[in-house]
């Protein structure tokens, strides 16, 4: 297994999804925008990200690969922090952050702690009841490990009783890519 997190990642959205309204707040190269309308067969995909160029990259992506569903895909060239003036809450199935940088641009042009942290409050209060959020993380470079270990402060202080916070990592590889996995009550 090249990309562990990718894998668990990939089988939690499975299990969840197959209609309904969905966020990849952070569109990247566009490769988990194209897994998540794979899964979706009805409903709407909204795509998120600050670099217009990731989001030039989701969509020539999509137009080539599955140019059938590229109308099911809203695209918004905003920061994942402002969510909750664009959606009501529990309207939202699945919310899904893979952060850090866009793969083959600017590595010093980064996801940064406070607006994803604003995001994921924003989106716990989106999200419907028994679906989920998925959050890739990291941490080889510094603003990913200060995102990591904030996250996981946010995450480890939930009540039980509203969400399940899964957390999935390396023990063995030192900066490995971790994942966090949160359903709704």
């Amino acid at each position: 297994m090249r990309h562990p997190h990718l894998t668990i990642a990939h089988q939690y959205w499975k299990n969840l999804i197959n209609a309904g309204r969905i966020i990849d707040a952070t569109a990247g190269n566009g490769h988990d925008s194209i897994f998540l309308l794979n899964l979706l067969d009805r409903g709407k995909l909204s795509i998120f990200d600050i670099q217009k160029k990731a989001l030039e990259n989701t969509k020539r992506r999509i137009e080539e690969n599955l140019p059938d569903k590229l109308d099911l895909c809203d695209f918004y060239h905003k920061s994942h922090d402002c969510l909750d003036q664009l959606f009501e809450p529990e309207s939202i199935d699945l919310i899904v952050y893979n952060l850090g940088y866009l793969p083959g641009a600017n590595k010093n042009l980064t996801t940064q702690t406070s607006s994803t942290i604003a995001s994921i409050k924003q989106a716990l209060k989106l999200i419907k009841p028994t679906k989920g959020i998925s959050i890739t993380c990291y941490p080889g470079h510094i603003e990913g490990q200060k995102e990591l270990y904030t996250i996981y402060q946010l995450l480890e202080e939930l009540d039980p009783k509203k969400f399940q916070v899964c957390y999935h990592t390396w023990i063995n590889r030192e900066k490995a890519p971790t994942l966090f996995w949160i359903i709704k009550n």
